[in-house]
């Protein structure tokens, strides 16, 4: 009433539903009746109703970025987007633009077009590019500089506070900075990009922060903002070597290993390795430049096993050797098969060594495949823990592979007697039968000529089914089972016993009729 929408908690149909249908509905009218007339209390309502819907950054799951283009079509002027809505509002919209949907990218771009037209509207800065190779003279800092849209904007200037290596880059010092206070140069034909030149300084290999301030006309203050960019170098892995020892590395000679001069060349020498022997696996290696010049010492450097059946890998990881030779860095890795048997899952069989090392300075991963070697584990021991501590379906719960399928054994079906044995106790269950019949046909002599009236037929037939039915449940026929035997003979009683009193009324009036002939 009064232009106000109602709803009630048992509605199918919530308010929260009905704000943008409704929105939708009276911007289209407005645009129809070219500003016309509205019910003041209805777009005040809605209006206000539909502000409160649009994210605001608080995490509440009750809001809608598309509300935007409709509630912008009602209001007379521009909505009080400022601060963290306008953030939230900007980015809600920007993460529905991989809809499938295509009215939601119109409403999308709708809103981000009426984003745009605020004088403070948000700004997005990023580094172009990311990783620079060492050494080389053209090293360009490109920083993007667009608006909601990805539109350049124009009285944009960008300035480098600071560019400074961070973390254990250090090769050029952490924390010491460089291009303190340059501004950037914007390129003539993109003028949403600026850009730096990094070749007047000597960055060595590592991880920098560069901190930046881009200044936006019409911006009271400059937008911040820090990217992280690295000097990267080739590198490669030198030196494998491996062998097999009754002892770590700590106590057998270096010399005992074999180097594996080229990938797969450990195929070739057929090392096989035991568990129940105690038997160690030792791998060698060293990381430095392609040339065996130095590198920066890598963040991560693992041995990897993989099994040739199953695919399932195990990593080990290297510790580095105390003879490292300058920016050259050698590793070493001692694996006692008795002591790792549960890691490889107790699986016997060929394995694939590969040596993978990674860092973030590296122009890109490394990894030597040094080739097959078998390796033997006894069979896994059966533990029978109590149901507190490991549970039925923990093989299920834990594994990766596909289990086997448990086929169930029954009880073997018990030994039949012979075919004799079989026909004898058939004769003797048959035995009471006959006898029942031979006493009725010679002792009894029953007359027929009683079934000459309609209810005594009607109640052999009776018996006769009554017979019939315990018959078939005797046998197991199919629909004759004890609950539909018991609901055939609650039907089938009642009627025999009607039956039956009118056929013994019958049989009497044949006896009176014949006594009185005699």
């Amino acid at each position: 009433a009064a232009g106000r929408i109602k709803s009630a908690l048992t509605s199918n149909s919530l308010s929260l539903n009905n704000i943008p249908v409704v929105l939708d509905a009276l911007a289209v009218f407005r645009q129809q009746q070219e500003g016309g007339p509205l019910h003041p209390e209805l777009v005040a309502d809605l209006s206000e109703k539909g502000f409160q819907l649009l994210p605001s950054g608080d995490g509440s799951f009750a809001a809608d970025p598309l509300l935007l283009h409709p509630l912008s079509l009602l209001a007379d002027k521009k909505l009080r987007l400022v601060g963290q809505r306008m953030i939230a509002v900007t980015e809600s919209l920007l993460a529905l633009r991989h809809s499938g949907d295509l009215a939601t990218l119109s409403g999308v771009l709708q809103g981000l077009a009426y984003v745009s037209t605020y004088k403070f509207n948000p700004v997005h800065v990023a580094l172009q590019g990311r990783s620079f190779p060492y050494g080389t003279a053209e090293k360009k800092l490109e920083v993007l500089v667009v608006d909601a849209l990805g539109r350049p904007v124009d009285g944009t200037s960008v300035e480098a506070v600071s560019i400074k290596a961070v973390g254990a880059s250090a090769a050029s010092g952490a924390g010491r900075e460089f291009f303190q206070g340059v501004s950037l140069f914007p390129l003539p034909t993109q003028t949403e990009l600026h850009w730096l030149s990094l070749a007047s300084e000597d960055l060595l290999p590592g991880k920098y922060a560069a901190a930046l301030a881009a200044s936006v006309k019409g911006h009271t203050k400059a937008v911040s903002f820090t990217g992280f960019f690295v000097i990267s170098q080739p590198a490669a892995i030198l030196s494998v070597a491996v062998g097999l020892a009754d002892a770590p590395l700590s106590a057998s000679k270096s010399s005992d290993l074999l180097a594996v001069a080229a990938p797969n060349d450990l195929t070739s020498l057929q090392l096989t390795g035991s568990a129940v022997s105690g038997d160690h696996l030792l791998v060698q290696w060293a990381v430095g430049g392609p040339a065996g010049g130095a590198v920066k010492k890598p963040h991560q450097s693992f041995v990897r096993l993989t099994n040739s059946a199953s695919g399932l890998s195990g990593f080990f990881a290297g510790s580095r050797r105390l003879d490292a030779d300058g920016g050259v860095h050698s590793y070493e890795a001692s694996i006692s098969l008795s002591n790792e048997m549960e890691k490889f899952g107790y699986q016997s069989g060929s394995y694939l060594l590969s040596i993978v090392v990674g860092d973030l300075t590296y122009t890109s991963s490394l990894e030597f495949v040094a080739g097959s070697l078998h390796l033997s584990f006894p069979a896994a021991p059966v533990v029978n823990l109590p149901l507190y501590a490991k549970s039925l379906l923990h093989a299920s719960d834990v594994t990766l592979t596909k289990l086997p399928e448990i086929t169930h054994v029954m009880r073997p079906p018990a030994k039949r007697a012979s075919d004799l044995v079989a026909l004898l106790f058939t004769a003797l269950v048959n035995l009471p039968l006959l006898v029942l019949l031979v006493f009725l046909t010679v002792r009894l002599k029953p007359d027929l000529r009683r079934l000459s009236s309609p209810a005594s037929v009607a109640f052999a037939g009776c018996i006769l089914a009554t017979l019939v039915l315990y018959v078939g449940y005797w046998l197991g026929l199919k629909g004759v089972s004890f609950y539909q035997t018991i609901y055939y003979l609650c039907v089938l009683a009642p009627v025999t016993a009607v039956v039956g009193s009118y056929s013994l009324a019958s049989v009497k009036q044949m006896r009176l009729a014949q006594q009185g002939k005699e």
